[in-house]
């Protein structure tokens, strides 16, 4: 399971490295709020947004990213 650093997790940073293929495969992405005592699964808005910059950008999506989005 591939953990991203809490200083670079943000939104744009995970959207733009599913658009690099920096992850091997991604499954799915949860959201965690430890100070809030929360966890929510993030993936279908995650998918819609990596779609969306990826048209917007006009880039070309790889096999594994093109794997996450259906």
């Amino acid at each position: 399971m591939a953990r991203v650093d809490e200083i670079r997790a943000d939104e744009r940073s995970i959207i733009e490295g599913i658009l690099r293929g920096e992850y091997e495969r991604v499954l799915r992405v949860v959201a965690f709020n430890a100070d809030e005592g929360w966890a929510r699964d993030e993936t279908r808005d995650i998918v819609l947004k990596v779609i969306r910059a990826a048209r917007q950008q006009n880039r070309k999506m790889s096999a594994l990213t093109r794997k996450f989005t259906y």
